[in-house]
């Protein structure tokens, strides 16, 4: 049990990284199409 919860707290941090990832991708996109 203790084995899942580390592996679910890690999936964890590695989506939010990706989450945290896509999002400035998107911003910087965003900021190119303005100018």
């Amino acid at each position: 049990m203790e084995i899942f919860i580390n592996n679910k707290s890690q999936f964890i941090i590695h989506f939010s990284l990706k989450c945290t990832e896509l999002k400035q991708r998107i911003e910087k996109e965003l900021v190119s199409k303005i100018k």
